[in-house]
């Protein structure tokens, strides 16, 4: 046995907790268990070339691999003059320190610093920045040396993303010369966030699908690891959501096409949820503020939402099962609000199944209709802290990375059916002086809609799906 002597990044492996909330800190002192690593434990090499995929019961990996990446100091908004191990100690929470030590003695991390110019306040790409002005500082001295206004920190970051389900055979519900539309799974995230998602997305598996006669590898730059695009997201749903997901071929019919979606005239926007409990026969409208709070970041810095915005959506109960004691609801959106129908229908006392966030578990599962006060906020944190605790006693090491002694965890009580229950079922733009939809796209029932539903109306649903693709 050997001690990994940093905090650990637990990585998700469960469904039941958004990607975010868990990556906060796991000390020594709070589990000192997990700091024990078999000296059997596998280990895993950063990939030269990568997107390199496995598959391991139901869920796709990507291999780790090394990103050259900039970090100006002038963004992590430190009121403090502070050495670089300092700074990442304070501001990459769950990262092992000895891997950067060990880079700023092998010169894989550097220091860039102006003599002339400084760096403009942040709106510029930081890898495509002239740095012809800057002094490169390197070596051993770095760890006693102290950061100044417009710095750059340039190092060789180890990406290590979470899994995903995998779904090698993707639902393209309708594609035209402009547009491919996709019954998207659950546990998928759109687009590339972070360090978290970047080749596991939906955005990068439809771009190779698209290109067949290419080596996925040629899609990726070989210097920055973006990958070249052919497809662009109109709009977006949340990971754990399924359903349907539109994207356009062209960055102006994206454009066009979000325009519509965003309008408020004109544009169907339905949905199907299962929630806990008997929802009723009353139709009921919800025009609560949206309140948004991310525990896993301080409260004066993206803990809460700068500003509340007001959504509309309305509930309608289509079945309740008695058996399980949950309710189908159709939901439709009259605003499009991050979270929107996750939060009116907790608000009304109908938490969605298995939403990691807002649901009967969830560290947010209580009405809001106010940002919380710092204490208040600080006790929902460590509410959060002391679930993870109880919760990550179940959690089995998987995996050491060679390079900066990530460990991958595993949830053995992940099951691949617990994903939330919210599907977007329908999107539909039709204006008022048009005679027929200028598009209409719907997507079957999900399977979990299907096991409660009686035959006689899951087949209005299907039936309207087949209208749909027979026009």
């Amino acid at each position: 046995m050997f001690k990994s002597y940093v905090t650990q990044s637990i990585r998700r492996e469960s469904s039941l907790v958004s990607d975010r909330l868990f990556k906060v800190v796991i000390t020594p002192k709070k589990l000192k268990d997990l700091e024990e690593i078999p000296d059997d434990l596998s280990r895993v090499t950063p990939q030269p070339n990568p997107p390199l995929f496995t598959v391991k019961d139901g869920y796709q990996s990507v291999a780790p691999y090394s990103k050259l990446t900039y970090t100006n100091v002038n963004r992590l908004k430190k009121k403090k003059p502070m050495t670089v191990m300092k700074l990442f100690e304070t501001s990459f929470l769950g990262k092992n320190m000895d891997f950067y030590k060990k880079q700023i003695m092998e010169e894989q991390l550097w220091i860039l610093r102006p003599t002339k110019d400084p760096l403009s306040s942040g709106k510029k790409k930081l890898k495509n920045v002239d740095y012809s002005d800057y002094e490169t500082l390197k070596g051993a001295d770095l760890f006693e040396l102290q950061l100044k206004e417009n710095d750059v920190v340039v190092n060789h970051a180890c990406v290590h993303e979470l899994k995903i389900p995998d779904s090698p055979n993707l639902d393209i519900i309708h594609e035209d010369k402009s547009l491919l539309v996709v019954n998207k799974p659950a546990g998928i995230p759109v687009h590339p966030s972070g360090s978290s998602y970047k080749f596991n997305t939906l955005q990068y598996m439809l771009s190779v699908k698209m290109n067949p006669l290419f080596d996925p590898h040629d899609l990726v730059d070989k210097d920055t690891l973006e990958f070249k695009t052919s497809i662009w997201p109109c709009h977006r749903l949340d990971k754990d959501t399924s359903g349907v997901l539109i994207f356009a071929k062209n960055q102006n019919r994206c454009s066009e096409v979000t325009k519509q979606i965003e309008s408020k005239k004109g544009m169907t926007k339905r949905y199907l949820a299962q929630v806990h409990g008997k929802f009723g026969p009353k139709l009921r409208i919800v025009k609560d503020p949206i309140v948004e709070v991310d525990v896993a970041k301080r409260y004066e810095n993206g803990g809460i939402g700068r500003k509340i915005l007001y959504g509309k959506s309305t509930f309608k109960m289509i079945h309740y099962d008695e058996k399980s004691d949950t309710s189908l609801i159709d939901c439709h959106l009259f605003t499009g609000r991050r979270h929107q129908i996750r939060q009116h229908l907790r608000n009304l006392g109908f938490h969605i199944l298995y939403d990691p966030l807002y649901g009967i578990d969830g560290i947010l599962k209580d009405r809001m209709f106010h940002y919380p006060e710092k204490a208040e906020f600080l006790k929902l944190r460590k509410e959060y802290e002391l679930q993870l605790q109880n919760r990550v006693n179940f959690w089995e090491k998987e995996s050491i990375c060679s390079n900066c002694y990530h460990v991958t965890y595993k949830d053995p009580t992940n099951r691949l059916d617990k994903y939330m229950r919210l599907h977007s079922i329908e999107y539909t733009y039709q204006p008022k002086d048009a005679a027929e939809p200028v598009w209409e796209f719907k997507t079957p029932l999900p399977h979990w809609a299907e096991a409660i539903l009686p035959a006689e109306k899951a087949a209005v649903f299907n039936l309207s799906v087949s209208e749909n693709e027979d026009a």
